[in-house]
């Protein structure tokens, strides 16, 4: 019988109450492991970040899941990287062209307007302290700075802005890259190059959505009520989770579409909403509006207040027509929302399974 194989690093994972404590350090921002789906995830991260040295890893998942805490997990226990170190951040979709290449490479004097001296880009600070890049959002790269990304990761090399000399790196940077994309779908789109996905997804970490997490999300109202707690006066203490949310909140079947920023938000509004009520135990129904749960007494009222007849045998109701307006309406929403950028609005508008809303039938739904 084969011996089973296992490093010494691997005895730190073994079992679910090791990987929680290491999840819910500081320096990992507080990630929760304690549904099975996240466990494995943990796990991944945690082996990847063992092994994957100076190669890139590239982190999915919707937003708002913890994308920026498994990258510090990454970092944070790979051999390469001394302790305490700090990644070098850029956000991608904050930049434009110019801007991320000079943010990231460097420039020389007068490389553009406001270029009034030569600067040193992070790539050449985070090998000389020996930190990784850490690129959040690299979906939102173009084109141009997706060539220039990819000669950096087959070759090492940088140009800055402005500059004909080309460097060659003795020690190149690791780079983690995080994205709400599914980029095997922008590569099929032409939005992605090819090349580039096949370099930064050596290791790759898909981390779930919350919908998916009913255990980490009842630790995580645990979480940010504490957080809010600590920052408050003495008077916080009395705010408490009710003995029946725990239950309640992993039992519900709501999506979630903003993951835990959304949780945390709606904990704050809970609070607030009990303050106004004099009320100090949290219920889990306090953390959503009054209308998620629509009462049995005003449900017809509702249903008229949408356009269902009151007599709907005497009154002819066009179900698809409805859907079709409903349609219509979020299309003409999200298009305003994005300045008439039908990729944006078709990205914007997500399907249950996440799944990514093609531009063209967002266009012929708008036409209909």
């Amino acid at each position: 019988m084969m011996e089973k194989f296992q490093p010494d690093f691997m005895k730190n994972i073994d079992t679910l109450e090791k990987c929680q404590a290491m999840a819910q350090e500081e320096r990992n921002k507080k990630l929760d492991c304690l549904d099975e789906i996240s466990l494995q995830c943990f796990r991944k991260a945690y082996i990847i970040a063992k092994i994957s040295a100076n190669m890139p890893v590239l982190i999915t998942g919707p937003n708002g899941t913890g994308k920026d805490g498994y990258s510090r997990l990454v970092w944070n226990y790979n051999d390469r990287y001394k302790k305490g170190s700090e990644p070098l951040a850029i956000n991608c979709a904050a930049l434009n062209d110019n801007l991320f290449l000079s943010e990231f490479f460097g420039h020389v004097k007068g490389a553009f307007t406001g270029a009034d001296k030569e600067r040193e880009g992070k790539i050449k600070t985070a090998e000389k302290d020996c930190v990784p890049i850490f690129l959040d959002e690299i979906g939102e790269l173009s084109a141009t700075c997706q060539a220039a990304l990819l000669r950096y990761l087959q070759n090492g090399e940088i140009q800055r802005v402005g500059s004909d000399v080309t460097e060659e790196l003795e020690n190149p940077p690791k780079v983690i890259c995080a994205t709400n994309r599914n980029l095997e779908e922008e590569v099929a789109a032409g939005r992605f190059r090819e090349d580039l996905l096949g370099r930064i997804k050596k290791f790759c970490i898909e981390v779930p959505p919350l919908c998916k997490r009913p255990k980490d999300r009842f630790q995580n109202a645990i979480n940010f009520l504490n957080r809010f707690k600590s920052k408050q006066g003495e008077w916080a203490s009395a705010l408490e989770l009710s003995p029946s949310f725990e239950a309640d909140c992993k039992a519900d079947k709501y999506a979630w579409p903003k993951n835990f920023r959304e949780l945390e938000n709606r904990i704050y509004e809970a609070i607030v909403r009990n303050l106004i009520r004099g009320k100090s135990l949290i219920d889990y129904a306090d953390l959503f509006e009054e209308d998620k749960h629509v009462p049995a007494e005003t449900a017809e009222k509702t249903m008229q207040d949408f356009g269902f007849p009151a007599n709907p045998q005497s009154i002819h109701f066009d179900l698809e027509e409805k859907l079709q307006n409903i349609r219509k309406y979020y299309i003409e929403k999200a298009l305003n929302f994005c300045k008439d950028n039908k990729t944006n609005a078709a990205d914007a508008l997500r399907y249950s399974n996440f799944q990514k809303m093609d531009r063209a039938y967002l266009g012929k739904k708008l036409k209909s």
